[in-house]
């Protein structure tokens, strides 16, 4: 299982953002409106991928084959508060957890 996280930062027309303004600005998790997922306490701005058995998942096909199934997602997330401007971009990041063994120690 892994997660998503989200980070903001406003800039004026032409201005470059900086990846400071976006570490300012986390988006706080709110809910996991397709699964029922609540915000970690620990980790308050993630939202986790839900359960391998989850419902919701969508069948991808091609020639009348399955493909593989995929996720349909829906988060809410809190902007930071006072972040305002004309134009305010976000930055997402996707962490997995399905390619990789833990550590074994």
């Amino acid at each position: 299982m892994g997660h998503f996280s989200y980070k903001a930062c406003a800039i004026k027309a032409g201005e470059v953002p900086t990846q400071a303004c976006f570490d300012r600005n986390p988006l706080t998790f709110v809910e996991d409106v397709l699964y029922g997922g609540r915000p970690d306490p620990n980790y308050p701005h993630r939202a986790y991928i839900p359960r391998a058995d989850a419902p919701f998942r969508l069948q991808k096909e091609y020639n009348n084959k399955l493909q593989k199934e995929i996720y349909k997602f829906s988060h809410r997330f809190r902007l930071p508060q006072g972040l305002s401007g004309d134009l305010v971009l976000i930055q997402w990041h996707y962490v997995t957890a399905n390619s990789c063994l833990p550590d074994s120690g």
